[in-house]
């Protein structure tokens, strides 16, 4: 989701401008009489032309805008009304029901995983909200118009395109491509999940909650209730990489480490699986060959910066690396976005720790349950606030 375009008109009585752009002039601006203005705009960085347009006349030069740095909102504003459809349209005029897992495509559309609502939306570059697929809560696969997902919490996307969503309380993986939602691995047990290695639906998850692609096509699962990362291959064979069903905490190879309610995953660029391991207050990594070490955070529910051992964070819950190799962390119960360097040092992005939804300047903005992150490529950050049911991007 880019900085929106920016365009206004300079008339000869005043300005006329959109938020948030304002502009002021010096002397008088017309078709004939020289005069300079001056452009504000109250948020990233984004250089283009800019086209003025004086009681008719048009001239064109090439203009800076700059966006201080800080958070602000994209979408959505309050909770969707109980028993209402969630509203799409425009910025705040859109409503969520705690949205969570967020993914971004090749041309800068943000997907989410709008868990109370069983929907995955999509917001544009210009800040249009959209429902991409779901209907009402259900498990019926088919076409995405009709199909039903049950409050699905983390979103993926492959490099042509095809969505995967971890579809929480289906206890399945959703794949939507080629305008179908259907089930590519995972099924119901009664009304539970299970634990099963095996292809499609014959592999079990229990309320799978982050996932994450890697460039190959794998897939790997936040298996929550299982306190274990499970792994997806491109034809739909399941397995464990680390964890079992006890929860716990231990570092080892394959099934000798142990979890608690792990939530996010995210791929690092050497394939390494790093780990939001909620309840254990830790991010752990998790090498291909299924070793599991702690990256960051001392186990402590607390809040402290500083060197990987001593950092505390309390109930990570969304990850999501930045084009440095810097993996951002979204500290749920700290209510802050976290960073960690490739050496394991922790630093604070954003937040104050106080509960709100105040944009603003990064050290004085407020979340409210940070749980989810996407980075794009222009390195703008941006955060699922999931009981604030809104999106917010961070421009550093």
């Amino acid at each position: 989701v880019a900085s929106p375009a920016v365009s206004w008109q300079a008339l000869a009585s005043g300005s006329a401008t959109p938020d948030p752009v304002s502009v002021s002039q010096a002397g008088v601006v017309t078709a004939t009489a020289a005069g300079t203005f001056s452009v504000k705009v109250s948020a990233g960085t984004l250089t283009d032309s800019v086209a003025v347009t004086a009681l008719g006349p048009t001239g064109q030069g090439d203009c800076k805008l700059s966006f201080p740095p800080g958070v602000s909102t994209v979408a959505g504003s309050t909770e969707t009304p109980q028993g209402q459809r969630p509203a799409d349209g425009a910025g705040s005029l859109a409503t969520f029901n705690d949205p969570t897992g967020l993914a971004l495509d090749a041309a800068g559309n943000l997907y989410v995983a709008d868990v109370g609502n069983s929907l995955v939306r999509k917001v544009d570059q210009d800040g249009i909200v959209s429902t991409f697929a779901g209907t009402v809560a259900g498990y019926d696969d088919g076409p995405i118009a009709a199909a039903q997902l049950r409050n699905p919490a983390g979103v993926a996307l492959l490099a042509d395109g095809t969505v995967f969503v971890a579809d929480t309380y289906s206890h399945r993986i959703r794949r939507i491509g080629d305008g179908q939602i259907e089930t590519f691995a995972g099924e119901r047990v009664g009304y539970g999940g299970g634990f099963a290695d095996g292809a499609g639906t014959a592999g079990l998850f229990s309320l799978p909650t982050g996932i994450a692609a890697a460039s190959d096509g794998t897939l790997y699962i936040a298996d929550k209730d299982n306190h274990a990362i499970r792994k997806i291959t491109a034809s739909g064979l399941v397995t464990t990489l680390a964890g079992t069903r006890s929860a716990g905490f231990a570092e080892g190879a394959g099934a000798a480490a142990r979890f608690s309610k792990p939530t996010a995953v995210a791929v690092g660029a050497s394939g390494n699986v790093y780990v939001a391991d909620r309840d254990n207050h830790r991010i752990r990594k998790v090498a291909p060959d299924g070793t599991t070490t702690t990256f960051a955070g001392s186990g402590s529910a607390a809040f402290a910066d500083g060197p990987a051992a001593s950092a505390a964070f309390n109930r990570p819950t969304g990850l999501a690396f930045d084009g440095a190799g810097n993996l951002l962390v979204a500290d749920a119960s700290n209510k802050r976005i976290r960073q960690i360097a490739p050496d394991g040092t922790v630093t604070t992005v954003a937040g104050t720790g106080k509960d709100g939804s105040i944009d603003g300047a990064l050290s004085s903005a407020q979340f409210r349950s940070p749980v989810g992150l996407a980075v794009g490529p222009d390195g703008l950050i941006y955060v699922a606030d999931g009981t604030a049911d809104r999106i917010r991007v961070i421009r550093r």
